[in-house]
């Protein structure tokens, strides 16, 4: 099982605009092929700072994922949004 938490610090004037986008990625996700679990929210006690929470069934599936249409929309209009890169971590989770 593959987990992934990727932290987004968003730009205050974009909050909005990002949990639209957002809403919409992790609605399309959890159709995805392997996907066990796709979530995101505020990060408690950090401004204007989200993160995905994912479960995968393997690393192929995570790798699928990544090349749907919906991730990849999602990752550019992120561009605009976000102050700094998304800080993306994959987890082997045992």
């Amino acid at each position: 099982m593959i987990g992934v938490y990727a932290i987004c610090e968003v730009k205050a004037e974009k909050l909005a605009e990002f949990e639209s986008v957002a809403k919409n990625l992790v609605n399309a996700s959890r159709q995805d092929k392997g996907c066990v679990s796709y979530d995101c929210g505020k990060v408690a006690g950090k401004a204007n700072t989200y993160t995905f929470i994912e479960r995968w069934e393997s690393d192929a599936d995570l790798d699928l994922h990544t090349k749907q249409p919906h991730f990849t929309q999602a990752v550019e209009a992120f561009s605009e949004l976000l102050a700094k890169d998304i800080e993306i971590n994959v987890v082997e989770l045992f």
